[in-house]
């Protein structure tokens, strides 16, 4: 295992600087994802730790050691690619052992790695075809079985799922996170702008927009409690419903006010105790939404339904806004219906229109 910190890094392409004073530490056997939107920086961060990029300013330690200016030879690192990049004339077995043979590995150890990395990918019965006798998925296998063999303790991926289709990215998702067990967790970096596979692979995700980490957590911490606007309107399909308003105190609980919507604030949890008048935008995740026929709440009227087999995504109009209602799939509804949901305080988030911060 070896951990990675990068320090104060700056990425420039010419004068466009695309990363400015970044500072990551990732642990030990740790799987951290880098998760945004496209241009956000995560590929070039990724480059960057594996040396495939000059740096203007920063350093990169990889197990403690100052790898900044080393070759990604020298890093002790194994990458996997968007793209498979195999070698069209190799036999799996050739791709497979050509780095080693390369960096002269006697022959019975680089036998001896491909056993080890074949049977933990299973992939032992292609080891005599080329990659056009493989399909999408067992391509992606031998390309990270390549990594593998190179007995390294960090591994790089640069959204290596993306050129699948559903159903391989979904078995694969499960065959990495095996993998990453497998290996004795061995530490893992992960690019992507998948927000499912950051969800259910990552221990930790760092979620990045022009070329800054906005919030670095659990999958759990990023889901519920997000920092900002940003992360939480970029996190979560369908995704959070956002409403403009302003927060309202006085003798009792504080109240967010939107024209015609009231909602009191009491159980929610600040990080510090609001202004009056405070310019904000309340958020709550679809799922969060409860029909509450009995309680009063806010009255909503049904415009579009989405059948979605296991659920079903309603979306109703609430005094001039578009809300999302995720429910269960054998939820029957149609649209011109009047529902009245509730918002659970503990459900409730908070952000400031004018930082975009949690309030």
């Amino acid at each position: 295992m070896a951990s990675v910190s990068i320090n104060s890094l700056d990425v420039a392409f010419g004068t466009v600087k695309v990363i400015e004073n970044l500072n990551l530490d990732v642990e030990e056997g740790e799987f951290i994802v880098l998760l945004g939107p496209s241009g956000c920086g995560k590929s070039t961060l990724l480059n960057s730790i594996a040396g495939l990029l000059d740096i203007a300013d920063g350093e990169i330690w990889i197990d403690g050691k100052n790898v900044t200016w080393e070759e990604p030879k020298d890093r002790g690192i194994g990458m996997v690619f968007q793209s498979y990049a195999l070698y069209p004339r190799m036999t799996v077995a050739g791709n497979l052992s050509f780095g080693l043979k390369m960096a002269k590995v006697p022959k019975p150890e680089i036998a001896e790695r491909i056993k080890g990395a074949s049977e933990l990918l299973h992939i032992d019965d292609l080891m005599h075809r080329r990659p056009v006798e493989l399909s999408g998925g067992q391509r992606q296998r031998v390309a990270i079985g390549r990594a593998l063999v190179r007995d390294v303790n960090v591994y790089l991926f640069d959204e290596p799922l993306s050129n699948l289709d559903a159903a391989l990215r979904t078995e694969l998702r499960v065959e990495l996170k095996r993998l990453h067990r497998e290996l004795g967790n061995s530490t893992m970096i992960y690019v992507t702008h998948d927000q499912v596979e950051a969800l259910t692979l990552a221990d930790r995700i760092a979620v990045m927009h022009g070329g800054i980490i906005q919030q670095l957590a659990s999958p759990r911490t990023i889901y519920h409690r997000p920092a900002n606007r940003f992360v939480a309107g970029f996190v979560g399909s369908p995704r959070m419903n956002f409403i403009a308003g302003h927060i309202e105190t006085g003798s009792g609980d504080p109240v967010f006010v939107a024209g015609e919507i009231a909602h009191p604030l009491g159980d929610y949890d600040f990080a510090e105790p609001p202004s009056s008048g405070t310019a904000a935008e309340l958020g709550i995740r679809p799922e969060h939404v409860r029909i509450d026929p009995d309680n009063g709440g806010h009255t909503v009227t049904v415009e579009i339904v989405e059948p979605m087999g296991a659920e079903t995504v309603v979306w109703c109009s609430l005094a001039g806004h578009t809300i999302g209602l995720r429910l269960d799939g054998d939820a029957a509804h149609e649209p011109q219906d009047t529902l009245k949901v509730g918002f659970p305080g503990d459900r409730l988030n908070l952000f400031d229109r004018e930082t975009g911060s949690r309030l």
